[in-house]
């Protein structure tokens, strides 16, 4: 899981800095590294939906938006506060 921590931290750095292709591949990394359980797989997968709406892939990142607030929903249901 600390692997997948730092591969987004990672990634944050670079979006940060600009360089949202090599921070996709880092989100696309940490993402793969956590398991689909753990709580933390649907930041990373925000930040990648970020990045993807930074690069101009809309539909791709409205797409896992959904997704990411289906899961929430689905795990949390609807009067769940942050």
């Amino acid at each position: 899981v600390f692997l997948a921590a730092a591969w987004n931290d990672l990634g944050l750095v670079l979006r940060d800095r600009g360089d949202t292709a090599d921070a996709e591949a880092h989100f696309r990394t940490a993402i793969a590294e956590i398991p689909p359980e753990h709580p933390w797989r649907g930041v990373f997968r925000f930040n990648l939906a970020g990045v993807l709406r930074t690069l101009g892939r809309h539909r791709e990142a409205a797409a896992m938006m959904r997704e990411i607030l289906a899961a929430d929903l689905a795990t949390h249901g609807p009067d769940h506060s942050v």
